[in-house]
């Protein structure tokens, strides 16, 4: 017979916080020592405690900080009491002692409930543990009924139990799971089924009726979708005589009305991603077609009415052809027997009779092509009538849409008092306005620049407010009281004003004045901005009065002001010393003259044209508007090749990036591969110098 272990073997056999028997124990060396500690007062010498715990107490005892764990009352360790009487052959019969001579499978019930033993970490509460903290067995269940088998349970195999049971068991894996068991078996049942129509389907319940089951389309994939497709959409449009806009109307409504959004076919509607050519089909003999139909109706005399009109998704010309003779035909209201078969006739003017002269796809009611096909079929040698609406009929008078301030076709009535009619439109006023007038100077820009000016105030004091400036200019400089014609007053920086006058008179009027009573203030004019141009190709080096002789004499249909033509500058030609340019400065209209002819003769050289205007440019940030002297980034350059933090003699980058181009608000589609200073690809250039003629000289 073996012998029985002692008290200190045992020690070692059961766990400190459960009390329970396992194969694996830890000794509680000094890591776990300090976690015991903190929870009752543990001490090695202390003979009566175990001294090894358990895989789970020891996992337990590193997670007892968070909320799943639950630690007992340590007061039951009082109960432990060691035995006194002992020999040398006596067993000892202590509590330790004892749990470790019991077998490990006693200690715990069937099922997963609570351990039947006290422990440190066992709940006195004697409640049902989360699922968690549950500990697990294995159990003997019965291969049919899967009822638990065990002494003392009750056993009912029927196939009453077996349902219940395997409910239960599927429940209790969780309700996700039980989730995923059901839809996996009513998928096999739908597809054992091979459903085509209704997706629904019979269920055999335990009791009571049959369970009717319908799943969701996407479900079963055999199922046939059930929507309305392109092509009945199709079909109804062109039965009922449907736009394009109304069919996707109705579809829109009988998502709506179904609250169903996949009950009509995706993609109804489509937006085209690339342009492609359509076929216009148009009548070439206009006047064979006209005395073709002539013949065929027996018509003496009628009377031509071409209609154009833009719906249906087609730009349409329509010709109808009506008899100015009345005969019976057109006055019977109702068939009568007598008549005999097929004696119902359609109406000259009727829908049935009409003919197609012209038909565009896709093609929107403007005035080029309204004006395309009306030059392709050649209306303008027949006399008749024309049968529009009020906005084809504006793009064929060439005039503005409806929502201009002059709307109506007819006169020139105002669009906020339509009631009243005003001077007529006829032919013979719009050949007056197009005809040359005598004076090409009177009323013209040039002619209004050239008789405004300005005066720039500035106070010496540059922190001073530009309302300040403006109550000084008032109390000593009353416009009203000396009578001066002022029309316009913009604030600039440090506090200064620019006043325009009307006229020059008024503007050294106004200077006079403000010289004597503005001490305090710089007072000067204000330098008139004018375009300007190149000629390049001089064969020789003139002077400024040779060339603008030449210019005066031999462009001067080019020249609209001739007190505005200057001559800025004259130079050689970089690459050709021999070649030589000027740069012309002039008004508005001589700019855009020149620009548009393309060249000039100056002597016996044939000069090209080139745009002139150019924008301030800076050195250090290549900025607009400012130079280097003034730019926050004088100190720290930023280079024009590669839009890095340095100067670009120290440039050794072999890509290219625009550092303007790089700080566009609106990017898209720019190219930033270049220069700074290319004027061909730098958009950020092309948008100063735009705003520049816009703002400036009123040039789109």
């Amino acid at each position: 017979m073996p012998k029985a272990r002692t008290h200190e073997e045992n020690r070692l056999q059961v766990c400190l916080f459960c009390f329970g028997k396992t194969k694996t124990m830890f000794f509680i060396k000094e890591g776990l020592k300090l976690l015991v500690k903190k929870h009752f007062e543990y001490k090695d010498e202390d003979d009566r405690l175990p001294a090894v715990l358990c895989s789970s107490c020891k996992r337990d005892l590193y997670r007892i900080n968070e909320k799943t764990i639950r630690l007992p009352k340590f007061s039951e360790l009082k109960r432990i009491r060691r035995c006194t009487r002992s020999t040398s052959n006596s067993v000892c019969d202590c509590y330790i002692c004892d749990l470790a001579r019991k077998p490990a499978s006693g200690n715990f019930a069937k099922g997963n409930i609570l351990p039947k033993r006290i422990g440190i970490l066992a709940d006195t509460t004697n409640v049902q543990l989360a699922e968690k903290e549950k500990i697990r067995c294995i159990e003997s269940r019965c291969s049919y009924c899967c009822s638990i088998i065990g002494k003392g349970l009750s056993h009912k195999c029927n196939l009453t139990t077996r349902l219940e049971n395997l409910t239960e068991y599927i429940l209790s894996v969780g309700s996700k799971n039980a989730d995923q068991v059901v839809s996996s078996l009513l998928k096999r049942k739908f597809n054992e089924k091979e459903i085509k129509s209704t997706p629904s389907i019979s269920l055999v319940q335990p009791r009571g009726k049959h369970l009717q089951v319908t799943l969701n389309q996407r479900i079963n994939d055999n199922v046939k979708k059930q929507f309305l497709s392109a092509d009945d959409f199709l079909k109804l449009q062109t039965s009922l005589n449907l736009s394009q806009k109304k069919t996707i109307a109705i579809a829109a409504a009988v998502r709506v009305a179904t609250k169903n959004a996949k009950i009509v076919e995706p993609y109804l509607k489509t937006d085209k991603v690339s342009s492609a050519p359509e076929t216009v089909a148009y009548c070439t003999d206009l006047e064979g077609l006209i005395q073709f139909i002539k013949e065929k109706r027996s018509l003496s005399q009628y009377h031509l009415k071409f209609g154009i009109d833009g719906g249906g998704g087609f730009l349409k010309i329509c010709l109808s052809i009506q008899s100015t003779v009345e005969n019976e035909d057109s006055r019977k209201c109702k068939q009568k027997f007598e008549d005999g078969i097929c004696a119902k006739r359609f109406k000259d003017s009727g829908v049935n009779k009409l003919i197609i002269l012209a038909l565009a796809p896709s093609s929107q009611e403007n005035y080029e092509n309204v004006s395309q096909l009306w030059s392709e079929i050649n209306i303008n040698n027949f006399k008749g009538t024309i049968a529009t609406d009020l906005k084809l009929a504006n793009i064929l008078v060439g005039i503005m849409s409806h929502s201009s301030n002059y709307p109506c076709t007819w006169c020139y009535a105002s669009k906020n008092n339509l009631k009243v009619c005003d001077t007529y439109r006829t032919i013979k006023e719009k050949l007056k306005s197009l005809q040359p007038t005598s004076s090409p100077m009177a009323g013209t820009y040039a002619e209004k620049l050239r008789k405004q000016s300005s005066i720039i105030i500035k106070p010496n004091d540059e922190s001073q407010l530009n309302s300040v400036t403006k109550m000084d200019i008032m109390k000593k400089i009353n416009p009203l009281v000396n009578s001066i014609k002022i029309n316009s007053v913009k604030n600039i920086k440090n506090g200064g004003l620019i006043v325009g006058c009307n006229d020059v008179e008024e503007a050294n009027k106004f200077k006079e004045l403000a010289d004597k009573e503005l001490k305090d203030y710089k007072i000067k004019d204000a330098n008139k901005i004018q375009p300007r141009v190149r000629i390049v190709g001089l064969s020789e080096k003139l002077n400024e009065e040779e060339i603008k002789q030449y210019l005066l004499l031999q462009n001067k249909e080019l020249i609209c002001d001739q007190a505005t033509v200057k001559i800025v500058e004259i130079k050689a030609l970089k690459n050709k010393d021999t070649v030589y340019q000027a740069v012309l400065q002039t008004d508005i209209i001589t700019y855009q003259k020149l620009l548009k002819h393309g060249f000039v003769v100056i002597g016996l050289d044939s000069c090209k044209v080139y745009d002139a205007i150019t924008v301030l440019r800076c050195f250090s940030c290549n900025g607009f508007n400012h130079d280097s002297s003034v730019c926050s980034k004088k100190n720290d350059p930023i280079c024009p090749r590669c839009a890095e933090n340095h100067s670009v003699k120290d440039c050794q980058s072999e890509s290219l990036k625009c550092i303007n181009c790089l700080n566009l608000k609106n990017k898209i589609g720019v190219d930033i591969c270049h220069a700074a200073w290319d004027h061909d690809k730098c958009q950020a250039l092309k948008n100063v110098l735009g705003k520049l003629k816009y703002d400036v000289f009123g040039l789109q």
